[in-house]
């Protein structure tokens, strides 16, 4: 009983085999041209979008440096004094080693504090 089902092909696919070569290969005659000019009008067209795009983000910058010109802390009307001053990390490291060594001081001392209670309150109590 020969099985139909969808997506059969029967075993001696000899005959099957050179159809299926033929419609690949007219089918690959036939995109080709087409599939080529496709692709080199797509990359215009993205090319072209890219263009695009970059000129809208230089006209919405143009407008907002005209709009807001304080935004801009790098110019030279900035009135921060802080801006253009590096601050040292030496500062901030030595802030953090001394932070570090008063609490873990703190720490210390608590702890001597509550042991020499306690060795007090169990051996002289």
């Amino acid at each position: 009983m020969p099985n139909h089902s969808v997506g059969y092909q029967p075993s001696s696919g000899s005959e099957s085999d050179a159809i299926f070569g033929k419609v690949v290969a007219v089918d690959a005659a036939v995109r080709g041209p087409h599939l080529e000019l496709v692709g080199e009008a797509e990359t215009l067209w993205q090319s072209a979008q890219i263009a695009r795009d970059l000129a809208e983000i230089e006209r919405a910058a143009a407008a907002l440096r005209r709009a807001e010109p304080a935004l801009e802390i790098w110019t030279a009307a900035s009135t921060d004094p802080l801006v253009g001053t590096p601050h040292s990390v030496w500062r901030s490291i030595g802030l953090v080693w001394f932070a570090t060594v008063t609490i873990g001081g703190g720490a210390l001392a608590v702890i001597a504090h509550l042991a020499g209670q306690a060795a007090h309150h169990f051996i002289g109590g």
